[in-house]
This record gives structure tokens, sequence and C-alpha cells, in this order.
């Protein structure tokens, strides 16, 4: 069964997300794809869930177009200053969209060494990374193949 436009109810963070992101595409002079705006939507969502602060915050829609890479720093700084002024705010956001993503992973025991850690795919190899007194070590687990 498909679901008419007019059918759809309209969401108020997706709607404040979409009129700022548009504002920005003309300082920016290019285009943000809707998955974007929709992504960015249900991040201040999660955020949301924690924090009240979030919810209708400038910063934190750069910050997370900063996070997906669709901006660059030079490009999140100059949103910041335009928009907003809340530069400890945009590191914040950052901040927790990183612990987030940490704390979804799974802790694994490591096959070389033992001890506990997070398996970490990074281009072709693959790792289980330990944090032992505030250092990181890598276990080398080995190189993934192109099928």
């Amino acid at each position: 069964m498909m679901i008419r436009q007019s059918e759809i109810l309209v969401d108020p963070v997706y709607t404040f997300v979409e009129d700022k992101v548009r504002r920005f595409e003309s300082v920016l002079e290019r285009r943000i794809p809707e998955h974007i705006i929709a992504q960015i939507t249900y991040d201040l969502k999660q955020l949301y869930k924690n924090n009240a602060k979030y919810k209708y915050s400038v910063t934190a829609i750069i910050a997370l177009l900063y996070y997906y890479k669709i901006i660059r720093y030079k490009e999140a700084l100059q949103l910041l200053s335009i928009y907003s002024r809340w530069k400890k705010r945009f590191k914040e956001v950052l901040k927790l969209k990183r612990k987030d993503k940490v704390e979804k992973k799974k802790k694994i025991i490591c096959p070389k060494c033992g001890r506990e850690g997070y398996l970490v795919v990074g281009g072709n190899y693959m790792y289980v990374s330990h944090y032992i007194n505030k250092t990181t070590e890598k276990c080398y687990i080995g190189r993934l193949k192109n099928t």
C-alpha cells in the first residue's frame, strides 16, 4: 500500500531542520540530499531524549552536517558565524554523537590476546582495539577480501 504525500503528518522537527538546511544551501551553494535531512532529524530527536536544548538548535544541525562530512570544518565555522554563536554547543553535539556511536558497539574478546575490546573495520583491515590506561592498543586480525 502506497502512502500519499498528503497523508504524511508534518513533523515539526523535520520542518525546522529542512528550513534551516535550505537556508544553509544558499550560503554553501550546493544541494543537501533529503536522506541527510531525515538522518539529522532522527539524530536531533535522539539527542532530545537526553537533553531538550538540542531539539531546535541551529548549532546542532551544523554540527551534524559536519559529522556526516557534508560540510568541511571551515564551512561549519562560516555557518556558525552567520547563524549561531554557540561554538561550545557545536563541540558538545559532536562529542555526544561520537559517544553515542561508541556506546552502540559491542565488546568482544580478542582472539589473539584474550582481552576485551571493540571490533574495528578500517579500510581493508580488521582489528580489535583495546583501551588500556587511557591508551589504545590494536590487535591486527586480518585483511578483508574484496569479493
